[in-house]
C-alpha cells in the first residue's frame, strides 16, 4: 500500500527537508522532524480518540486499537483528503508537508489524488513525493470567540462542524475564569491587524511563545493538553485550558507578552525529592 507521513511546521518560515534515502515508519522520531503521527504505538488517549475518530465517523470510541491512531492510512480503494474531517484536522495540526510513497501499484490509484487546490509538489526523490498543504494553521495563533461544551462528544462535534471556523473559535470543556461569564458562548474583542503570536524556542520539555495585542484574547497551541505542563505569561503562572478537544489554551490579556509552557510533573518532582532524601540517609548511615 502507498505510504504516507504527515509533518507539522514549527513556524511559518519552516522548509521542507530534503532526504537522500528511503523513510521508515519513525523516520519523525529520529530525524527530529514535527509530525502528527507520533511514535507508533505510543500516543495520549484524548489525542488517540480524536484521530481515530475519522476512521468511527466522528464519534468517540474508547477501544482504540494501539496502532490504529493514524493519520496516514490508506487503503486500496481509500483517497483520506475526500473526507472533510481529515482535511479539518490536518489544518487544526498544522500540518504543512506531506510525505507521499508511490509504490506503482495500480490498485491504489486512487489514492494518489491529491487535489491541487489543497496540494502543491514540492519535492520528489525516487518513489517519494514531497507535497505542501497551504490551509495549515500556525502551531499558535490568537483567537476572540470561546465556545464552551463539557460533554466530549459534542465537543468533538463541534470540532468537527464545518461551520466554525476554528482559526477565530476555540472551543473549550469549562468557562475560563478570567472572563467571568458563565456563557456558552463568549466573544471578545477583534484584535488589530497587526497581533501576533509566533514561537521563538520550542523544546521537547519547554516552549517560549512571544504575543502582541491590543484586546485580551485566548491562545491556542496545537500540541495535547497533558498533566505536567503548566504555563506562565510573564514569569506569572496562568492556567491550561484543554481546547479543541485535546490541545492547550491560555487566556492572554492584552499587551506584549512572553509565555513560557514548562512540563513539570509531578511524578518528578516526587522521586528527586525521595531520591535526595536517600541519599542524605545513606551520607547520615556512613557517617
Amino acid at each position: 500500500n502507498p505510504t504516507i507521513s504527515f509533518l507539522q511546521s514549527r513556524n511559518s518560515q519552516d522548509r521542507f527537508l530534503t532526504l537522500r534515502e528511503p523513510l521508515e515508519e519513525n523516520i519523525s522520531t529520529y530525524a527530529n522532524i514535527y509530525s502528527a503521527e507520533g511514535t507508533n504505538p505510543v500516543f495520549p488517549r484524548r489525542y488517540g480518540e480524536l484521530i481515530f475518530a475519522l476512521k468511527n465517523n466522528g464519534k468517540i470510541a474508547k477501544d482504540i486499537p494501539r496502532v490504529e491512531a493514524r493519520l496516514s492510512e490508506l487503503g486500496d480503494d481509500e483517497n483520506p483528503f475526500e473526507d472533510y474531517r481529515r482535511i479539518r484536522l490536518m489544518s487544526l495540526l498544522g500540518i504543512k508537508h506531506v510525505l507521499y510513497f508511490d509504490d506503482l501499484n495500480l490498485q491504489n490509484t486512487g489514492a494518489n489524488n491529491f487535489s491541487q487546490n489543497l496540494f502543491r509538489s514540492v519535492w520528489q526523490y525516487g518513489n517519494w513525493h514531497g507535497l505542501e498543504y497551504d490551509n495549515a494553521f500556525p502551531r499558535v495563533f490568537l483567537t476572540n470567540n470561546v465556545l464552551v461544551e463539557n460533554n466530549p462528544q459534542k465537543n468533538l462535534d463541534l470540532v468537527f462542524d464545518p461551520k466554525i471556523d476554528l482559526l477565530n473559535t476555540i472551543i473549550l470543556e469549562e468557562n475560563p475564569r478570567e472572563l467571568n461569564s458563565s456563557s456558552k458562548l463568549i466573544n471578545l474583542p477583534k484584535p488589530s491587524s497587526d497581533s501576533s503570536a509566533y514561537i521563538i524556542s520550542y523544546e521537547p520539555q519547554e516552549v517560549i511563545i512571544q504575543t502582541k495585542s491590543n484586546a485580551s484574547q485566548m491562545l491556542f497551541l496545537s500540541d495535547n493538553y497533558y498533566p505536567g505542563w503548566k504555563a506562565y505569561v510573564d514569569n506569572k503562572e496562568t492556567k491550561i485550558y484543554r481546547a479543541n478537544y485535546t490541545f492547550r489554551s491560555i487566556y492572554l490579556p492584552k499587551g506584549d507578552h512572553k509565555i513560557t509552557f514548562i512540563y513539570k510533573p509531578l511524578s518528578f518532582q516526587v522521586g528527586l525529592t525521595v531520591s535526595l532524601i536517600s541519599i542524605a540517609l545513606l551520607l547520615i548511615i556512613f557517617v
